[in-house]
């Protein structure tokens, strides 16, 4: 699946229901909902003893697939006119650190589209490449994440999104 199609199967599962503003703010939050998940997870294997690989992969795809969707979210509300068609990840070599590490970066760079208006773009890629970096670690990939939650939510919103349906989860 390329961005271009990711975005386009994305789209059709907004709220159509809400302003520009409404947008941005919801992006915003359900970025920082998602990451928050994705650290959770991080946490109780490194620190707390939930070692079980495959469970966490799954858990990490699933989250990160939605941070994902969070992400082009933003882009195509964003005040910057910012669009994305491909991803350029960055040399991830120079990311030498463990997946706890990789969490926190994350976590900064998310941070950073809040502050930072002139290096939009570049931080966008370097979310992107630090989230790969964390699915890498997984045996994953953003590719295989975003399939993944194209797939979860043909189940959930079969046509379009539903309020109904977000609050009444099955999927």
């Amino acid at each position: 699946m390329t961005i271009k199609e990711y975005k386009n199967l994305r789209k059709r599962t907004e709220n159509e229901n809400l302003s520009k503003i409404d947008h941005q703010m919801n992006a915003f939050l359900g970025l920082r909902g998602e990451l928050g998940e994705i650290i959770d997870i991080i946490k109780k294997e490194k620190y707390q003893g939930h070692d079980d690989f495959q469970n966490n992969k799954n858990k990490i795809i699933d989250e990160s697939s939605d941070l994902l969707w969070y992400l082009f979210y933003y882009i195509e509300y964003n005040p910057y006119n910012i669009d994305i068609d491909d991803v350029i990840f960055y040399d991830s070599k120079r990311l030498n650190l463990d997946v706890s590490g990789l969490a926190l970066s994350l976590s900064d760079y998310i941070t950073y589209l809040d502050i930072e208006v002139f290096f939009h773009e570049k931080i966008i890629y370097m979310i992107l490449t630090v989230l790969n970096e964390i699915l890498n670690r997984y045996s994953s990939n953003i590719y295989e994440a975003m399939e993944y939650n194209i797939e979860k939510l043909k189940k959930r919103y079969p046509d379009k999104f539903e309020a109904e349906k977000s609050i009444n989860r099955t999927i």
